[in-house]
């Protein structure tokens, strides 16, 4: 049951995070301004923002839940580089 709450949970906030947060209140235009604000090319920001949607909902789902996370390593890495 811990591995399916740890799954869960971390798809419903990677799924916030992408879905909600970038696309929903940010917008598209504003997380890629955002992105080359900071230095990263724009287009970072549109790959981030759906992958964070696109993992959640497989993480959600039990789909490739491996890759998934796997995938979502560069993301949270530079979201520590960001953050730190």
């Amino acid at each position: 049951y811990a591995a399916l709450l740890l799954r869960l949970s971390l798809g419903l906030v990677l799924l916030a995070h992408g879905a909600w947060l970038k696309l929903g209140v940010f917008g598209l235009s504003g997380t890629m301004g955002f992105f080359g604000s900071i230095g990263y090319p724009p287009i970072f920001g549109a790959l981030v923002a759906f992958g964070e949607t696109a993992a959640g909902i497989a993480l959600i789902l039990g789909v490739w839940v491996r890759l998934a996370s796997l995938l979502t390593l560069p993301i949270m890495i530079g979201a520590t580089l960001v953050h730190a």
